[in-house]
Parts: structure tokens; sequence; C-alpha cells
């Protein structure tokens, strides 16, 4: 039996140069090290967007909220506004009010004075006068009753008595006005320019009215004397 010799087997084999190996771990170094850098400053700017944003949120809520408050000022200055300018219309036309009753007060105060110099005159006049009436009563001539109901009246009956300081002459006369409630002379047919009616001075008695109820009205009548163009006696008189 013959022995086979095994002969050897060349085996081809490669071996990475040292430096080539040493390349690699810095290329792989380095990629790891920029993608590092890049996550660390990608994550800064994202925070860094993220802190802008929440600020610039906050500066808007801000904003929002000083112009709610703005637009609620701005409300309430133009309600003081218009109620400004309402009071100021209410100022005027109190104004204008009251500068009417000031002249209303004024012209009143003036008739006041010029009706105070009249009396005043009339009275020294009927100081001087030498006739003088009293009216001593009022009545209904139909029962010569003092309760002077309108729907009874035909004649207002005048009881009056006459002072006399001297005796009148033939043409001198003593006249009556009967004035209704509206400041009306009442007057008729017989009635002489500007008074009722004319009467005696020597009388005591005189009445006017209508065959009839009716002539007279609810209301205060004024009774007036007048002599020489001076009222000499008045009454009033309410009829109902």
């Amino acid at each position: 039996m013959s022995e086979e010799t095994s002969e050897p087997t060349l085996v081809a084999s490669y071996r990475i140069p040292e430096k080539k190996k040493r390349g690699g771990r810095r290329i792989c170094f380095w990629l790891a090290f920029l993608f590092l850098i890049s996550t660390i400053a990608l994550s800064a700017m994202a925070i860094w967007n993220y802190v802008s944003w929440k600020k610039i949120q906050a500066e808007k809520n801000q904003l929002e909220k000083e112009n709610a408050e703005l637009q609620e000022k701005n409300r309430e200055l133009e309600d003081n506004a218009k109620r400004i300018s309402t009071d100021s219309i209410q100022l005027q036309n109190d104004s204008t009010q009251l500068k009417t009753e000031i002249k209303k007060v004024q012209s009143d105060r003036d008739k006041l004075q010029e009706e105070n110099e009249k009396l005043k005159n009339d009275y020294e006049k009927l100081l001087n006068s030498e006739v003088h009436v009293k009216i001593a009563g009022l009545y209904n001539y139909k029962n010569f009753s003092t309760n002077l109901d309108s729907s009874e009246i035909t004649y207002l009956y005048i009881d009056y008595k006459v002072f006399l300081a001297s005796s009148f002459y033939e043409h001198e006369n003593l006249f009556i006005k009967i004035l209704e409630p509206d400041g009306t002379l009442m007057t008729g047919e017989s009635s002489p320019d500007g008074y009722t009616m004319e009467v005696s001075p020597y009388s005591s008695q005189s009445g006017w009215g209508s065959h009839t109820p009716g002539a007279y009205h609810p209301g205060e009548y004024k009774i007036e004397f007048w002599y020489n163009g001076i009222c000499v006696g008045k009454k009033t008189v309410q009829i109902f």
C-alpha cells in the first residue's frame, strides 16, 4: 500500500493596511460627530423656535388683552362723549328755558309794577273821591236768597250804600260793571259805553240779569262801582 503524500495548499490572503483602517475609523468618528452636532443644532433651533413661538404667543395674547382694554376704554369714552353731548344739549335747553322764564318773570314784574302804580293811583283817587260805595249783599232777585245757583238766578240783586262827601250834580252819574269769570263785561242794549248799567247815587238797590235763568254761569263774578273814572267800590261773588 503506497502512502499518498499530501501537498500543502496555498491559500490567498489579504491584510488591510493599518493606515487604511485608521482612516475609516476617523471618517466614522467625524460623521458621528457631525451627526451629533447637527442634532444638537437642530434641537437648539427647535427649542429656540419653540421659545420664540411661546414668546410671540404671549406677546400676542398681551396685545389682544391690551386691545380689548383699549376697545372697552374707547366705548366708555364714546359713552361719556354721548352723555356729555346730551348734557350739553340739555344745558342749552335749560339755559334757553331759563332765559325765557327770566324774561317772563321780568315781564310779570313790570306788569305788577304797572298794576301797583295803577292801584296806588286808584287808591289816591279813591281817597280824594267824594263818593264811596259799600256793597252790603248780593241776592237772587227771585227769592232774595244768598244761595246763588246759576240754574235759578234771573236777576242778580245788588244791595249797596253810597257815601257822599257832597251832593251830586245833575250831570254826575254812578256806574256799575259786572265782570264774568273770564273778565268779559256783561252788557245789554241799555248799557252805557264801557259799563253794565248806570244807577242813581241815591238808590240803594239795583239788579241785572234776565226774566229767565241762564244769564249767569258758575264761577266768580266781580261787581264794581265807578264814579268819574274811579272805582269807588267793589266785591266778588261766587255763583254755583
